[in-house]
């Protein structure tokens, strides 16, 4: 088992991840959006409305935005338990001086 200094020492030298784009972290409004865009179609579908089909389109920028969102919330989990590994040993610690 690494002592906690040798950790400690590890994530001082951790930077925590840079050039995250926050905006994708943000995408949960145009997630709404889109289920308005085509919930919209669906419902003019089955009230029997003519549609065009050229009009009805997936959102590919948004599974690609959707995709970078998924890697970046997985970087910054990897990031925690770093430190969550810390916090085990820490009360470990404390508890085998108590």
């Amino acid at each position: 088992m690494r002592s906690i200094h040798e950790i400690y020492d590890e994530l001082c030298e951790l930077h925590f991840p840079r050039g995250i784009p926050w905006d994708d972290l943000l995408i949960l409004p145009e997630v709404a959006d889109y289920e308005g865009y085509i919930m919209g179609f669906a419902s003019k579908y089955l009230n029997g409305t003519a549609l065009n089909p050229d009009d009805i389109r997936i959102n590919v920028r948004l599974s690609q935005r959707l995709d970078q969102s998924i890697e970046i919330l997985v970087e910054l989990r990897d990031f925690k338990k770093k430190y969550d590994g810390l916090v085990k040993d820490l009360v470990e610690a404390t508890q085998t001086q108590a």
